[in-house]
């Protein structure tokens, strides 16, 4: 440290100056990827766990918020979703968004895919009954009827 003039001391001050200024051009690049980060955290709230995935927030300029995802069909998706995404957004709390734009590009990191075991709505479960004692077929009776009051089990 003979070629350093500033102490550690004083060199750490520095560094904490710098991360908690919002006056600063750091500070201000700090603020924008926490604020990106946020977005990316409501977004996947409101995204299918499937989609959650592949979907990251790129950029937040003028108003407008950009989104990544490798898949063109999912990007055209997002793109026909945009309006009812920002809605929900906003809804959540969100300020300053008045649109978003999907790119397709590789995304940076993967998301967790976690899975929600849906319930299976009553009427479709009346109709398996249904089917599995019109089908004449014991076998497939009984693998119907078995799946399905496990699941209402579980």
């Amino acid at each position: 440290m003979a070629g350093n003039s500033q102490s550690p001391k004083r060199s750490a001050r520095l560094v904490g100056e710098l991360l908690n200024s919002e006056s600063k051009s750091f500070g201000n690049l700090l603020s924008h990827a926490r604020q990106l980060q946020f977005l990316d955290r409501k977004l996947a709230g409101l995204l299918e766990p499937e989609m959650c995935a592949q979907v990251q927030v790129a950029a937040m300029h003028d108003e407008c918020l950009v989104l990544l995802t490798p898949s063109a069909a999912l990007a055209t998706r997002l793109k026909m979703d945009s309006d009812s995404l920002l809605n929900s957004l906003k809804a959540s709390g969100v300020k300053g968004l008045s649109q978003i734009k999907v790119r397709t590009a590789p995304i940076t990191r993967t998301r967790k895919e976690t899975r929600h075991k849906r319930e299976l709505p009553e009427c479709a479960r009346l109709s398996l009954e249904r089917f599995a004692h019109d089908s004449g077929d014991e076998e497939t009776r009984d693998l119907i009827l078995k799946h399905l009051h496990r699941d209402r089990d579980n």
